[in-house]
């Protein structure tokens, strides 16, 4: 997963695929252990590697294309409501983000 965390083309089926398994025993499996479906796991998987590049120099529209999202504006509405803050309050040093 983390392999492809670049690649907005990720996809539930590759995850599989990755994974030797067939999509509807991810999703069981994934629903069973994590209590997430395979897309949210892997969007919190972006998230955090967002969460981790903002502490880096990098603009917002690069972390977004680098953690896999195509559309900045979508990376941070997703960044709000997973980490109740926007990157960029969460960059200008209001650091503080409810537990995930």
């Amino acid at each position: 997963m983390t392999r492809n965390i670049d690649n907005a083309d990720f996809s539930v089926g590759q995850f599989a695929e990755q994974l030797n398994v067939s999509r509807s025993s991810l999703f069981s499996k994934m629903k069973e252990i994590t209590g997430q479906t395979p897309n949210d796991f892997i969007q919190e998987v972006r998230l955090k590697k967002g969460l981790e590049l903002l502490n880096k120099d990098d603009s917002v529209n690069q972390i977004a294309f680098a953690v896999g999202f195509n559309d900045p504006s979508y990376f941070i509405k997703q960044f709000r409501k997973y980490y109740g803050v926007t990157p960029g309050q969460y960059k200008a040093g209001k650091r503080k983000v409810k537990p995930a």
